[in-house]
């Protein structure tokens, strides 16, 4: 086990002992600190989570993460790190359980079918996430994507919102050819368009004080407000 209901299974690369002693200390601490915070917000595992730790490959930098199921979350971690201080790399590992815990838990009520879902998800995300590391890590800035879209011209971020719901709303638009285009093609930030749309619009949910717990049961037209 990693923290309470988090428990640990190995992937790709991970397959000698040796290698999963050297990550193990960390993945425990980091699931700790990411579950600590979610409660910190009103958020709780009901279930038992797996998170599968899998080792990146040679030239690969940083931590990234991924979900596959309400009960799975995927972290891409290096054996050793040269890029981070000890604090950094807890935090960079930390922040992005926090954030696909919170794609688990959104799972669990929602399904990930369609491309309104998917803005919503990761609006709630990246927002979470960087509320989780202001509190946490104040002086570790990512992701200020977040921060950076709130700075974007209105009309800009208008303009890709009808756009957006145009296509979204269809009940034909869950294609692998629009979801590259609204969510896997950079258009700014690191950001698809489809994300750009869903974290400006949780920001806004935010900002009017919505309560946390609301917002992650909330149906994708009321929290991205499409209707």
């Amino acid at each position: 086990m990693t923290a309470p209901g988090i428990e640990l299974r190995w992937g790709g690369g991970f397959e000698e002992k040796e290698s999963r002693g050297a990550v193990r200390g960390d993945l425990k601490t980091c699931s700790e600190i990411a579950v600590a915070g979610l409660k910190r917000f009103g958020l709780e595992l009901r279930d038992r989570k797996y998170l599968v730790a899998h080792r990146l490959a040679a030239g690969e930098r940083g931590v990234y993460g991924y979900t596959s199921a309400s009960k799975t979350l995927h972290v891409n971690v290096r054996e050793k790190s040269q890029e981070y201080s000890p604090r950094r790399k807890e935090m960079a590992i930390a922040g992005t359980l926090f954030h696909e815990l919170v794609h688990c838990l959104r799972l669990e009520t929602t399904p990930y079918d369609n491309l309104l879902e998917v803005a919503a998800t990761e609006g709630l995300a990246y927002n979470l996430e960087f509320l989780f590391r202001r509190e946490t890590s104040p002086w570790y800035r990512w992701p200020g994507v977040v921060q950076k879209i709130q700075v974007m011209p209105k009309e800009d971020i208008e303009t890709i919102r009808k756009s957006f719901f145009a296509i979204a709303m269809n009940p034909d638009s869950w294609t692998d050819e629009l979801h590259r285009e609204w969510i896997g093609k950079t258009y700014r930030h690191k950001m698809g368009k489809g994300e750009i749309v869903g974290i400006e619009a949780v920001y806004r949910q935010l900002v009017a004080e919505r309560e946390i717990p609301e917002l992650m049961k909330l149906p994708a037209t009321v929290l991205l407000a499409a209707e």
